[in-house]
């Protein structure tokens, strides 16, 4: 077993991260594999009657929505006000269909979450003018993933230097790296310089973006002496090593006996929250590091069955997206990560924090129905019956949840537009 501290570690330190990786890595595909695939865990029930009587309070709520999108709050008090009102009907709706309780949603209200996130949200466009609100999104998910671990880890809830670097650096080398009009040998010679980059080296950026990724690692380096905390710097390497590996898996007609994509996966998804984890505290004990791994691989399976159809489309390699192509039901696949999610709610037992109970409970009430509503859409990905089965265990029906879909997409920029305003103007006044 690894250990993480300086009278402990009997392994040269420019080593630990990436020994800790293959270990955590082996260890976590033998969880995958002692998951039940035959059956999803226990999970609350629906009546019809009940379904229906959410979606109507749903209903009002997104009508409500896309006629404040149309028009938009203009003053500093006016987008106050939308925000209050928006932010007290959503909380109604969590307690009355989703089963929150008043506590867990004071929890939120009151650990600093959404006004961390507003203050990356104008960083983020103060930073880069031009970027856009989709990449904030992405960019926020990661922010929000390490301001729980700083509430995990009894750390004050900000947006330090690193934290803001690290979101920022996902999207913008994680969504080149992805990009399937740019070639496998531009992305490597990317990969190269980044390399360099995070070991130190001062190398002349050969694009803007390359100029952006070096100042966003220079934020870290202010933050994190190098010589002090080698594994801030060993767990970028370990992240940026996964994404150069995941470049094979833009290849749709790879063998699955070429290329192991459970492990390439994996590693994709654990190393970046672990770099999560070290970013936010500069060093980990074994079981944190053990759940931030684990916790990455868990939210990258999520984020791959979202992404089935697209990952077709844009001849991308995942578990999912491979078990598609072949004709093979998801039924097995999204068992497993039912299973993977109670796992890591398990694991939380290793951090003494007074957030931890309020963290479980929010999660545990949330990682179900995110999992039903991403399989809800792939209908012909799945066996007859096992999601008509899913269906009776979340709030709503199918039909409607693929209407309200329909009605956002055709809505999205204004609706893009209100949120937009709301988060990045909230605080004018």
């Amino acid at each position: 077993m690894l250990k993480n501290s300086s009278t402990d570690l009997h392994i040269n330190q420019d080593l630990f991260v990436r020994l800790q990786v293959q270990y955590l890595l082996q260890q976590t595909i033998s969880l995958w594999w002692e998951c039940e695939n035959n059956a999803y865990p226990e999970m609350p029930s629906y009546t019809g009657h009940l379904q229906d009587t959410n979606e109507k309070q749903l209903g009002l709520f997104t009508n409500e929505l896309s006629q404040q999108a149309r028009r938009l709050p203009k003053t500093p008090s006016e987008i106050q006000k939308v925000h209050q009102q928006i932010s007290n009907k959503y909380s109604r709706l969590a307690c009355s269909i989703l089963g929150f309780e008043k506590s867990q949603l004071d929890f939120i209200q009151s650990s600093g979450l959404a006004e961390v996130l507003v203050d990356f949200a104008q960083m983020a466009r103060c930073f880069d003018p031009q970027i856009s609100g989709e990449d904030i999104y992405q960019a926020g998910r990661n922010v929000m993933t390490m301001n729980l671990l700083q509430l995990l880890l009894n750390l004050p809830v900000q947006i330090s230097p690193a934290i803001f670097a690290y979101s920022m650096l996902y999207p913008y080398s994680d969504n080149y790296l992805d990009d399937p009009s740019i070639s496998s040998q531009t992305k490597l010679t990317f990969g190269e310089h980044f390399k360099r980059r995070l070991n130190g080296e001062l190398i002349r950026p050969a694009n803007q973006r390359e100029q952006t990724i070096f100042d966003l690692i220079g934020m870290v380096e202010g933050q994190f002496e190098r010589a002090q905390y080698p594994q801030v710097y060993q767990s970028l390497n370990a992240i940026q090593d996964a994404q150069q590996k995941s470049l094979k898996l833009q290849h749709i007609n790879t063998s699955p006996y070429d290329t192991n994509i459970l492990e390439i996966v994996f590693e994709k998804g654990g190393t970046a929250v672990l770099a999560d984890g070290y970013l936010v505290a500069g060093s980990l004990s074994p079981a944190e590091a053990d759940f931030m791994f684990t916790y990455g691989v868990f939210t990258q399976l999520m984020d791959d069955l979202e992404d089935v159809q697209q990952d077709l489309k844009d001849g991308i390699l995942t578990l999912f997206s491979q078990s598609a192509r072949l004709k093979i039901p998801l039924d097995g696949l999204t068992n497993r990560t039912f299973a993977m999610g109670q796992i890591l709610l398990n694991r939380l037992d290793c951090f003494n924090s007074t957030a931890q109970k309020p963290i479980r409970e929010i999660l545990q009430k949330s990682i179900h129905p995110l999992l039903i509503v991403s399989a809800a859409g792939l209908g012909s990905y799945y066996s007859r019956g096992y999601l008509s089965e899913l269906e009776n265990h979340l709030p709503f029906h199918y039909s409607f949840l693929s209407k309200q879909r329909k009605k956002i997409i055709r809505q999205k920029t204004t609706l893009t537009r209100l949120a937009e305003i709301l988060v990045l103007r909230t605080k004018l006044d």
